[in-house]
């Protein structure tokens, strides 16, 4: 099975039209060349140096995403690169090969050889194809069915019926477990407010809903019309 990839220069996924001369590319170019780091624990203490480790979580990510560019992406997988402003996806197959060259495109000089197929418009992907490329992770895989999607878009076939169904089936799904989700994150924060804070929570809601309320010093809530 072939493996495929979505890759975004910069934190946050930036498209830059430049991939268009055959590469992808991804930052951390303070790292150098990537290539020269014979183990991750060497890796991992130059990224702490240079871009220090505040969040360990996130270091672990980004550590995570460079070691997949440099060494998981292989000659023949797949490669989609999104480009917002025109709403196109970039579909192409990496060539095996990476490279470090600063100043080539942009500030990302790690890069990747690709053959880029040609491009696909977001609007005619299926909802759970777009659903799946939701991330504004810089690099991340992606599921067999997505790039079959793409395919099927890129070669010309259409989308059967059947399918159409599942996907309407799909987001309604992913709409319910979204609302559902955010109801229970919203409780738990509410629930983890202090007395002081909840306080300022109910204040701020009567303000909305058209109220005059403060917060008084004795920590009790003052409302008038």
């Amino acid at each position: 099975m072939t493996n495929a990839w979505m890759i975004r220069a910069g934190r946050g996924g930036i498209y830059s039209e430049d991939f268009e001369k055959g590469f992808a590319a991804v930052g951390w170019s303070q790292l150098g060349d990537l290539s020269q780091y014979s183990s991750t624990e060497h890796l991992r203490d130059e990224y702490i140096k240079i871009y220090g480790n505040d969040k360990p979580s996130a270091t672990a990510n980004a550590l995570a995403m460079i070691l997949k560019f440099r060494d998981q992406i292989a000659a023949g997988d797949y490669i989609v690169s999104y480009n917002p402003e025109t709403r196109n996806y970039l579909l192409g197959v990496d060539k095996g090969e990476y490279l470090y060259q600063p100043d080539f495109i942009g500030d990302y000089a790690n890069l990747r050889k690709v053959e880029w197929l040609g491009k696909v418009s977001r609007d005619q992907l299926p909802q759970k194809a777009k659903n799946s490329l939701g991330s504004t992770l810089t690099l991340f895989s992606l599921s067999q069915e997505t790039i079959e999607a793409f395919l099927t878009i890129f070669e010309g076939r259409a989308v059967t019926p059947q399918e159409d169904e599942a996907v309407e089936t799909d987001s309604a799904q992913l709409k319910d477990e979204t609302v559902a989700q955010s109801h229970e994150l919203i409780k738990d924060k509410i629930a983890a407010l202090l007395p002081e804070e909840m306080e300022e929570l109910v204040a701020a809601i009567l303000r909305a809903m058209g109220f005059k309320a403060k917060v008084s010093p004795r920590a009790r809530i003052a409302v008038s019309m």
